[in-house]
């Protein structure tokens, strides 16, 4: 098997954290390395990470895509979250005797579906698999300023260019069809999330216009989603149009197209057919300018 060795960041110090969110998001693309300001060396992977049949396929999602699917991993990489705090989360390397299964359901009858013009720039700079991801808590008195909280696991999360998977152990095999619904659609969001917000996917500019998502409509808004043409309204997020299209992509992935439509489609729900005019600018714009209609993620489920 052919070696490849990905230069991704060490983070060797607390230093490297300085870094301005709003900067970094404005003058980095994926493509770039990401350079330590202080002159610490770059941490060094190398893939294959092992002898398994799946490394094969990472090493084929890295030359293809440019993303670095990583099951060992130190935690200053995982962590890393180019701001003032690293990441509040703490992770455990992923299961090598389940990470193929994770790779099956991200890659095989999933992401691999779309072209390869749009994964590259879905997906990330780098993909941790772990077999679990806790939640950190501050504790002044604490040498390393935080407590690790294991009572509340963590399925998936998005850092700084890189997504974080927490469900690579012996439990992911014994998911329901349901759960593992959910986790897509979870992880379309997560992803186009990363994508939209490091401005590597654009959003198609007529989606924008179809609902008003100033203050003003917050009321109306929340009141009568489907009416304004929200799939639902976003629990403790707020909306806007970004989030909003990632609603999108996440029901999308997660029903067939008779599935979407029977839910969200139907004249009691789309009331003012705004809805149906937003899937279809966003299925319409991908397919034109990317070679994908979105709708295939769902579809293949």
């Amino acid at each position: 098997m052919k070696k490849l060795e990905m230069k991704l960041i060490g983070l060797l110090s607390r230093g490297l954290y300085g870094f301005g969110m709003a900067l970094a998001l404005v003058s980095c693309s994926k493509e770039e390395a990401l350079t330590p300001t202080n002159g610490a060396e770059p941490m060094i992977y190398t893939l294959p990470q092992g002898n398994h049949p799946y490394d094969e396929t990472l090493v084929k999602v890295s030359e293809t895509y440019g993303c670095a699917v990583l099951y060992k991993f130190n935690s200053s990489d995982f962590r890393w979250n180019q701001v003032t705090k690293p990441l509040g989360y703490a992770a455990v390397e992923g299961d090598e005797a389940h990470v193929g299964e994770v790779v099956d359901f991200m890659f095989k009858g999933n992401l691999e579906l779309g072209s390869e013009k749009l994964i590259k720039k879905l997906l990330p700079y780098r993909i941790f698999l772990a077999s679990a991801i806790w939640p950190l808590t501050e504790n002044p008195k604490s040498p390393t300023l935080y407590d690790t909280v294991k009572t509340n696991p963590q399925t998936i999360i998005p850092g700084f260019k890189h997504l974080a998977i927490g469900v690579a152990n012996a439990g992911f095999s014994s998911y329901t069809a349901a759960q593992k619904q959910t986790m897509r659609g979870a992880l379309h969001y997560n992803l186009w999330q990363l994508a939209l917000t490091s401005r590597s996917i654009e959003m198609p500019p007529a989606f924008g216009l179809v609902t008003d998502y100033s203050s003003t409509n917050f009321l109306n808004l929340l009141m009568r989603p489907n009416e304004n043409g929200l799939l639902f309204f976003p629990s403790g997020v707020g909306v806007s149009a970004m989030i909003d299209l990632q609603c999108y992509m996440q029901e999308m992935a997660k029903y067939t197209e008779a599935e979407f439509a029977a839910k969200y489609l139907i004249p009691s729900v789309d009331v003012k057919g705004l809805i149906k005019k937003k899937y279809d600018i966003v299925r319409n714009y991908y397919l034109l300018h990317y070679d994908t209609d979105v709708q295939i993620f769902g579809n293949a489920r």
